[in-house]
């Protein structure tokens, strides 16, 4: 299935490299960092948040534009522009997040606010919320539990977990479907999300929760768009919690990564 273009990197020059982007961190993190080093960070933080600035602004354009003509506005045409904005926004929200949550976990600081929270409920929360990029994708997504799973959890840094792993299984297995299933018991939760995309090398999956890995498609030199900090992030938020987070992939076969985390 054809996907969108990726937009254009910065004018200074391409988004650094999985193997670049490692090292970029690794200089930054040193304490002899250098601005090269912060320069070619910005450039990679900014190229991501670019997109949803971009939409987030034309989008306000045409709504002022509208409103100020002499025509009435439709509602229905009103509350389609006011759902994109309010979808970059929420992109944006998501970015910053990421970024503080790199932020919190490589300085051993990832702050955990428990509370009761159904994984069920949650999960279906985040399903319907990237109902959007799933149809855009060409993945149906199925969501299978047999009732409530509650646990004392973290609510928002889980969200962060389903929304990437789900995000993760529509970018890898586009135009096919989605599976995920939550169930429990007695003393865990557990969530697991299968795509049936082209699957993961055995050599790659010993990398895939490394910081900045973005693996290609299995015809294509290139690495998939992004950060490569997703699976990183979900691995030091499950871990955090106490839980364990597991991959199981065949070349082509799709890939399936399986949550598990103790009710508390």
């Amino acid at each position: 299935m054809a996907r969108r273009s990726i937009p254009s990197p910065p004018p200074d020059g391409p988004i650094p490299s999985e193997t670049s982007a490692q090292r970029i961190t690794a200089e930054f993190e040193s304490p002899t960092a250098g601005d090269g080093a912060l320069t070619m960070l910005m450039a990679v933080l900014s190229h991501e948040l670019r997109l949803p600035v971009h939409a987030l602004s034309f989008n306000l354009g045409v709504c002022l534009e509208r409103l100020r003509g002499s025509n009435e506005v439709p509602r229905a045409w009103m509350e389609e522009k006011l759902a994109r904005q309010q979808k970059a926004i929420w992109r944006l929200r998501h970015l910053i997040d990421t970024f503080l949550d790199v932020a919190q976990i490589s300085s051993g600081r990832l702050r955990l606010d428990l509370e009761p929270v159904d994984l069920r409920e949650l999960t279906q929360e985040v399903v319907g919320r990237l109902a959007d990029d799933l149809s855009w994708a060409g993945c149906a997504c199925d969501v299978r539990t047999a009732g409530p799973v509650v646990g004392n959890w973290d609510r928002l840094q889980l969200d962060v977990v389903i929304t990437s792993l789900v995000s993760n299984a529509m970018k890898y297995g586009a135009g096919r479907p989605v599976h995920v299933t939550v169930s429990g018991t007695e003393r865990a939760g557990i969530v697991i999300v299968r795509d049936e995309g082209d699957g993961i090398e055995p050599e790659d999956q010993r990398r895939i929760f490394d910081k900045f890995v973005r693996l290609g498609p299995s015809d294509s030199m290139s690495p998939a768009p992004g950060l490569g900090l997703g699976l990183w992030i979900v691995k030091h938020i499950v871990e955090t919690m106490g839980g364990k987070v597991s991959l199981h992939s065949e070349p082509g076969d799709g890939a399936t990564f399986t949550v598990t985390l103790p009710r508390g």
